[in-house]
C-alpha cells in the first residue's frame, strides 16, 4: 500500500497531537506558577482550544484508513490491550 503525502501528515497529526498539546499546556502551567503571570494560564486555555482544530485537521487529511493506523500506532507504543 502507498501512503500518500497527505496521509502521512495527518498521521502524524494525529500522534503527535496529544504529547505536544500537554507538554506545551504543563509548560504554560508550570511558567505561571514560576513567574505569578496569568497571561500563561490564559495562554494554555488558547492552546488547548487550538490542538482540537489541529487534532480534527490530522482526522481530515488522513481520512478513515489514516485514522485506524494512528489508532493500532498509539496502541502498539501505548501497549493497549483490549478484550475482543
Amino acid at each position: 500500500m502507498k501512503i500518500s503525502i497527505r496521509l502521512l501528515i495527518g498521521i502524524i497529526i494525529i500522534i503527535t497531537n496529544y504529547p505536544l498539546t500537554w507538554g506545551a499546556i504543563a509548560l504554560c502551567i508550570f511558567l505561571a506558577a514560576k513567574t505569578g503571570n496569568q497571561k500563561f494560564l490564559a495562554l494554555s486555555g488558547i492552546i488547548y482550544t487550538i490542538s482540537w482544530g489541529e487534532f480534527f485537521l490530522g482526522i481530515y487529511l488522513a481520512r478513515p484508513e489514516g485514522v485506524a493506523m494512528a489508532k493500532n500506532f498509539s496502541q502498539k507504543i501505548l501497549k493497549i490491550k483490549h478484550n475482543k
